[in-house]
């Protein structure tokens, strides 16, 4: 069996996944990865309390988005 990792980003993950589906054999098995970089997460912390509101950390949204994004993909 053949594995294919797929990187995903929010901008172009519908297109890879397309992509791989056309390029793998029928008997491929996906692995889908989205990295999310810490240094970004923790440069905007104050952005997000500002204007998502409270009782959220920078990480648990960022952990959501990436869900969102992989069960979408």
């Amino acid at each position: 069996m053949t594995r294919v990792v797929v990187w995903l980003t929010e901008g172009t993950w519908a297109g890879c996944v397309d992509a791989a589906k056309s390029l793998a054999p029928d008997d491929a098995e996906f692995v889908l990865l989205h990295v999310t970089d810490g240094d970004v997460t923790e440069a905007v912390h104050g952005a997000f309390g500002g204007l998502l509101g409270r009782g959220r950390a920078p990480a648990e949204l960022s952990s959501g988005s990436a869900e969102t994004l992989l069960a979408k993909a």
